[in-house]
């Protein structure tokens, strides 16, 4: 999906970045060193808001997310960064443009561990959208034993659906929390059965023109593990402990409105638990 929304036009792609999840703990730990002594620390002595601080570090990443993508660019095409006529026959035409008049104004970053960092990335971005993309449990657990495939290790059946229920529960509080006018569910079963209808509506979602573009990298295998899962589910169900769980919680999120109001107090106070634990004992300065 990154892939795909990469190719439009005002839409550049960042497969997996990282690092920007790590500066959004960065963030939130140089806020709180510099708000530690009350009045006596810089940030605290004026009680400057935590929400403005890290959208102002929001507003650098971005830019240094621009200032890659011209770099990557110049050091492509030259100087004048103009595609060349045969561009597609590049091995790395994902990241590019397709023509010198596409903007590439906005940027989809598809780090898996973004997930677990929502609440901080809200304010980081507050004109950020988010695509909570929703599979069914025995599916992802069934790609994810396939992952040697694809060059990675193969993740063990009990791990699968952690990680499945770890990521699926986020997502689904991060849905309560900022509303559906912020967050998309994509059932990945219609990118499956109806591609062009789907990316069509991610792209109202994101207040961008539909482009056909965007179906390239869907008529190709980037990395899939394969298709796998549906002849495993009633083994699943019958052996492995907690897929009940993951099947109850994808049922009430796919049963859920598409229209949900955001600002859900419960959901907030789990997302920014959830990113206080992983940012917690990792101070920026050595003693």
């Amino acid at each position: 999906m990154t892939w795909a929304l990469g190719q439009h036009p005002n839409i550049q792609p960042m497969p997996e970045t990282v690092w920007i999840a790590g500066a959004c703990v960065g963030a939130y730990q140089a806020y709180l060193s510099g708000s530690d002594r009350g009045k006596f620390s810089h940030l605290s002595n004026v009680d400057y808001p935590l929400d403005r601080f890290l959208e102002r570090n929001g507003l650098a990443i971005n830019q240094i997310v621009h200032d890659a993508y011209d770099m990557r660019l110049e050091q492509t095409y030259g100087a004048d960064r103009h595609p060349p006529a045969n561009w597609l026959k590049r091995d790395d035409w994902l990241h590019l443009k397709r023509s010198v008049d596409d903007p590439k104004q906005c940027w989809v970053d598809g780090t898996p561990l973004n997930t677990f960092y929502t609440w901080a990335l809200a304010q980081m971005f507050p004109g950020a959208k988010f695509l909570h993309h929703i599979r069914a449990p025995h599916k992802v657990i069934a790609s994810l034993e396939k992952f040697d495939q694809v060059g990675a290790s193969p993740v063990q059946r009990a791990q699968g659906l952690d990680t499945w229920l770890r990521h699926a529960r986020a997502s689904w509080w991060t849905e309560q929390a900022l509303g559906s006018k912020r967050v998309y569910r994509v059932d990945f079963s219609r990118l499956e059965r109806e591609p062009k209808a789907l990316l069509d509506d991610i792209c109202a979602f994101l207040g961008e023109s539909p482009s056909e573009h965007c179906l390239n990298p869907l008529n190709q295998r980037l990395n899939s593990s394969g298709t796998h899962g549906e002849d495993l589910r009633d083994s699943m169900a019958d052996k492995l402990k907690g897929f009940a769980e993951a099947e109850a919680l994808y049922q009430t999120i796919m049963e859920a409105p598409t229209d949900l109001p955001g600002g859900d107090e419960t959901a907030e106070a789990e997302l920014r638990a959830l990113f206080e634990m992983l940012a917690q004992n990792r101070p920026l300065v050595g003693e």
